[in-house]
Order: C-alpha cells, then sequence, then structure tokens
C-alpha cells in the first residue's frame, strides 16, 4: 500500500485532514508538519516517488532536492517544473488533471525498472544545479553583461566625442572664415 508523506505546514493541514478522512485514506497519508534538514533527507531515502502538484512555487527547491536524492518526480506543469524535470527522463510533467497525475505516479510506483532508471538520471541531472556550477554560470552571465554594457558604454562615448569634435571644428571654423573674408 501506498503512504503519502507531507513535510511542511500552512493553512491547507486542515481541509488535508478532512479530505483524507472523507476518502478514507487518512491512515495512509502522514502530515509530518515542519522538520529539520536531516529529517527531510531522510525522508527522500525512505521515498521512491516524489510528486508536485504546486503551482505556486516559484523555484521548486524541493524538486531538486528530490531529483539529487534520486526520486522521480511526477510534476504538475509549471515554468519552474520544466527547468527541472524532464518529462519521460527523470520524471513526468502532466497537465493539471488529477487523473493523470495519479496515472504517472501509479505507474512509477509499480514500475520499479522505471523508477529506478528515472531516479538515476534524476541524479545526474540534479548535478546541473550544483551551486558551483550555476555560481560559474552565473559569473559569465555578469561578465558577458558587462562586457556588452561596457562596449556600448564606449560606443556611446565615442559617438557623443565625434558630435562634440564635429562642433568644434564648426565653431572655431567660422571666425577663421570671417577673418578671411574681412581680409
Amino acid at each position: 500500500d501506498a503512504q503519502l508523506v507531507i513535510i511542511g505546514d500552512g493553512p491547507e493541514k486542515s481541509a488535508l485532514v478532512k479530505l483524507a478522512r472523507k476518502l478514507n485514506v487518512l491512515p495512509f497519508v502522514h502530515l509530518l508538519g515542519e522538520k529539520n534538514q536531516g529529517d527531510v533527507a531522510e525522508a527522500y531515502k525512505r521515498a521512491q516517488v516524489f510528486v508536485f502538484a504546486s503551482q505556486t512555487e516559484t523555484q521548486g527547491m524541493v524538486l531538486l532536492e528530490a531529483l539529487a536524492s534520486g526520486l522521480p518526480v511526477v510534476a504538475v506543469k509549471d515554468s519552474a517544473v520544466s527547468e527541472v524535470v524532464k518529462s519521460g527522463v527523470n520524471g513526468y510533467i502532466v497537465k493539471k488533471n488529477i487523473s493523470e497525475f495519479s496515472k504517472r505516479t501509479i505507474e512509477l510506483l509499480q514500475n520499479e525498472q522505471k523508477r529506478l532508471e528515472f531516479g538515476e538520471k534524476a541524479k545526474e541531472g540534479a548535478q546541473d544545479f550544483d551551486v558551483k556550477k550555476t555560481t560559474l554560470q552565473l559569473d559569465l552571465l555578469y561578465k558577458k553583461l558587462l562586457e556588452k554594457s561596457l562596449r556600448e558604454s564606449v560606443a556611446r562615448v565615442m559617438k557623443f566625442q565625434k558630435v562634440r569634435e564635429q562642433l568644434f571644428v564648426s565653431t572655431t571654423s567660422i571666425p577663421l572664415l570671417f577673418n578671411v573674408l574681412i581680409l
């Protein structure tokens, strides 16, 4: 029998308990509340699949944690999700549809080979988001942007300088021209 473990807390907790009771699945639902990072890591180790239905999570850090722990993910389609979950490779991205979400989750729970294969790909893919690697990428991006900004600034200064020189030449040649005509 599958167990649903929810770590974290929030205003929907009582509604989730009420729904689980109504669906007669409360014995299979474990609302653990807030946990320290060690307990969360232990929960990842014990899990077989990570499900993620949030469409309000802006960064999806839990997705990276789950993937780094070797868990295949089933998630509702969202821009943050598609950055890390590769559907059919390290999990599934589904439309906001309970039937499809459930089907993909059950598929991974029942198919050990696919679950393990997706789990390996999950670990590999999570390495792309390693802090050192992403910091280096961000550093390179900043350097490119600074170089571009510098080139554009130099071009603007040169253009402005050229206009100033033209003005200077034209304003200094007027008195010369005036002097020549008077003589």
